[in-house]
C-alpha cells in the first residue's frame, strides 16, 4: 500500500467509546511516509484494542520512524511479531500495557524489488524470505495470488518471494 495519505490502517471508535477486537494485521507491505499526519503506518486510537495480532508486515519508511502509533488507549492480549520496519522501528519505546513484541526486525532492508516505482516484491536474499509467522487466520494468497508459502514459512510482506 503506497501511503499518499493518512494512515493506512486506523482503528478510531468515532467516538462511540467501543473498542476493538479480534483484529487481524496480516502480510501487509505499507510503503513510503504519510504526508500529512504525525507518524506511522497504523493507528490505534480507540478505546481499547484486545485479542488482536499484528504480523508479518514491511513497514517501508513510516514518516517519523514508528511503524505503529498509539492515541490514548488500554490494550489486552495484543500480539505484534515478525513484522520488519525499514529506516524505522516498530513501535515507540513505552508502548502501553498489554501488547507484546517477538521477532520484530528493526531498521532492516526488506531487499524490495523497487519501492519507488511502487515494486514491492522481495528481492533474492531479503530477510522477508521464509521468515513469517503462522498466523490463524491464515494468509494462504499473496497480494498476486500466489499461494502461500512458497518455501520452508510464509514471506513477511503482502509478496511471496
Amino acid at each position: 500500500y503506497n501511503i499518499n495519505r493518512g494512515f493506512s490502517i486506523h482503528l478510531y471508535d468515532g467516538h462511540t467509546q467501543v473498542g476493538s477486537t479480534n483484529v487481524a494485521i496480516l502480510n501487509n507491505t505499507f510503503a513510503l511516509p504519510a504526508p500529512y499526519v504525525a507518524g506511522g503506518h497504523i493507528i490505534l486510537a480507540t478505546p481499547s484494542v484486545t485479542n488482536s495480532l499484528i504480523a508479518n508486515n514491511i513497514f517501508y519508511q513510516p514518516k517519523n520512524s514508528l511503524a505503529i502509533n498509539y492515541y490514548a488507549l488500554t490494550m489486552s492480549n495484543v500480539v505484534v511479531q515478525n513484522n520488519i520496519t525499514y529506516q524505522g522501528v516498530i513501535s515507540a519505546a513505552s508502548p502501553p500495557a498489554g501488547i507484546t513484541f517477538a521477532g520484530n526486525l528493526d531498521n532492516t532492508d526488506p531487499r524490495l524489488v523497487s519501492p519507488s516505482t511502487h515494486d514491492f516484491h522481495l528481492q533474492a536474499g531479503s530477510p522477508a524470505i521464509d521468515a513469517g509467522v503462522s498466523t490463524t487466520p491464515t494468509v494462504t494468497t499473496d497480494f498476486d495470488g500466489i499461494a502461500r508459502p512458497q518455501g520452508a514459512a510464509i514471506d513477511i510482506g503482502a509478496f511471496e518471494y
